[in-house]
């Protein structure tokens, strides 16, 4: 039974994954960092202009605030108040929930990311002239969490569920956690050529998300769990094709934040109209069990694909299956693995172009997977 709703999940819902564009309005551009509030409107800032806007579930905009200078970072405290960080302003200001302002916060030259704390109402916030990650408490006192290398101009910051905080570097793609005076490595998110940032960073369904524009295009998963596990989830060339997560493209994106209640990804785009894109249905791909994890590379990949497994345990008989969009088998392969961890070459080059999924069944019948595009 527990084999069969598997494949139902991966048949009917990971395949189903779309992307659309949720907000277009060339008067209202949204380019840079997104959030929600508790009732369901997305707030976006445009860094090239000046504004904070407001999207309601309806797709009504209107002008939140106006008259900052780059308009970066925003995020909502427990009352409903908005965070807005002025980058080019070296202030972060506090609204409520009418946009009336309640308090401007000096903080230091150019700070960028911000995110609420996981337990309090104090700020994280990022300082990217000295590659800072700090705190602003709800008094209005700045202290620092973490300051310098490995940091790298910080901006994305992200909590996950047990209350880790982690860092982007801007420049570098690398992602860390961050604790009081403490750094710890999780990876490097690839670049797309030259001048390629990794913008924002959120986290949700278990997993890390992080964008990277100007010449990256491309949207990544990342697991928080290990070490360089880092998936293309969406975007090749630059473009605004909606449709299917497979074929999709995206326009610089930029910031990013995960809907819980939907289970959504909304992006914003940085060179583009002021789109915001969403993509639905999205299930976390990365590994179903904490003593077992999963690596496929490259990823996308054009003939063959590396597929490596380690477990805690000896692994015994594995079965390897792919299949298609559709669910439809492809290919099966056993291997009798004698101690913890596999590695094993599958030629794919006969595959037509497109999105695929590599499960690996192990001997007590559960199975993990994941996903990889054909080019």
């Amino acid at each position: 039974m527990m084999k069969y709703l598997l494949f139902f999940l991966f048949g009917n819902f990971l395949f189903a994954q779309t992307v659309s564009t949720y907000f277009s309005d060339p008067n209202a551009k949204i380019t840079d960092d997104v959030v929600f509030d508790t009732n369901g409107n997305l707030y976006g800032s445009d860094f090239n202009g000046d504004s904070v806007y407001k999207v309601t579930p309806g797709g009504i905009v209107s002008t939140f605030v106006s008259g900052l200078n780059n308009p970066n970072g925003l995020a909502f405290d427990s009352n409903g108040n908005l965070f807005v960080v002025e980058y080019s302003g070296a202030t972060i200001h506090k609204y409520d929930a009418n946009g009336l302002l309640l308090e401007s916060y000096p903080v230091g030259p150019f700070p960028s990311g911000l995110i609420k704390s996981f337990d309090t109402d104090d700020m994280i916030f990022t300082l990217t002239s000295n590659s800072s990650v700090n705190i602003l408490t709800t008094s209005g006192a700045v202290i620092e969490l973490f300051q310098g290398a490995p940091l790298n101009t910080p901006v994305g910051l992200a909590y996950d569920e047990f209350g880790n905080l982690y860092s982007g570097n801007y420049l570098g793609r690398e992602i860390y956690k961050v604790s009081n005076g403490f750094t710890e490595y999780v990876a490097t998110v690839p670049d797309g050529g030259s001048n390629s940032f990794l913008a924002f960073i959120t986290y949700g369904n278990g997993q890390l998300w992080g964008s990277v524009f100007f010449t990256g295009h491309k949207i990544y998963s990342i697991n928080p769990n290990g070490i360089d596990d880092v998936t293309l989830f969406a975007g090749s060339d630059q473009g605004n094709a909606d449709g299917d997560i497979s074929e999709a493209t995206f326009d610089s994106p930029s910031g990013l934040v995960y809907n819980n209640d939907q289970n959504a990804l909304y992006i914003s785009e940085f060179t583009s109209e002021g789109n915001v894109r969403k993509i639905e249905n999205i299930l976390s791909i990365g590994d179903f069990f904490l003593d077992f994890s999963l690596t496929l590379f490259p990823n996308p990949v054009i003939n063959k694909l590396e597929i490596e497994g380690t477990s805690q345990s000896n692994l015994g008989k594995i079965r390897i299956s792919i299949y298609d969009y559709s669910g439809r088998l492809i290919k099966t392969v056993d291997r009798d693995i004698t101690n913890t961890s596999f590695k094993t070459s599958l030629d794919i080059s006969e595959l037509m172009t497109g999105m695929y999924l590599v499960e690996v069944q192990l001997e007590n019948n559960k199975s993990i997977a994941k996903t990889f595009i054909k080019r």
